[in-house]
């Protein structure tokens, strides 16, 4: 109640209070690190996440939203430790895998970011994210027959969107140079 009538204070203090009462109830930890996060203070919030984590190491959750911050403030690296502990703890949920996906890209490692992305488009077919990010993700690595399949799965899956439609001429443009260069 104090934080949606904008008294940030007395709502932290609140969060904190509920957080010293039973430290292992979840929704306090979550609320306190994103008001801290709104109010610019991360570092705050990501020890909020670290010390619920080394309360309940076996909640995933914490663990993602710890990555989120981290990418946030542009530490890749923890982030990616963040979100690999996430998959291992939500491995059903495929938003983890994607945000995995990408920062294992990010971060160069390409069998990672691939194994990551395939994972979370196995667990939702139909989320044209997913689908984006492999186009995307394939055209980078220059594997034009792959970035032109889900450039064409996604053109498929969300017709009203002309942004297919510039992939899979990248693409298809891409295979013609290499089919006239004798590739």
């Amino acid at each position: 109640l104090q934080q949606d009538l904008g008294a940030l204070d007395k709502a932290a203090a609140h969060y904190k209070r509920a957080i010293k009462l039973d430290p292992f109830f979840l929704p306090a930890q979550f609320n306190l690190a994103t008001l801290l996060n709104g109010q610019g203070q991360n570092d705050l919030a990501a020890k909020v996440l670290k010390r619920a984590i080394k309360r309940q190491p076996e909640e995933g959750e914490l663990y993602f939203s710890l990555s989120l911050l981290l990418a946030e403030q542009g530490d890749m690296h923890a982030a990616s430790e963040a979100l690999q502990a996430a998959a291992s703890l939500l491995p059903d949920r495929p938003r983890v895998h994607y945000n995995l996906g990408l920062t294992k890209q990010h971060l160069g490692a390409r069998k990672e970011a691939e194994a990551a992305l395939l994972k979370a488009l196995v667990l939702d077919r139909d989320e044209p994210d997913f689908i984006y990010a492999l186009a995307i993700f394939y055209m980078q690595g220059e594997e034009w027959n792959l970035a032109l399949r889900y450039a064409e799965q996604l053109a498929a899956l969300t017709p009203e969107d002309p942004g297919p439609a510039a992939l899979i001429e990248r693409a298809s443009s891409e295979l013609e140079s290499l089919r006239n260069a004798g590739k």
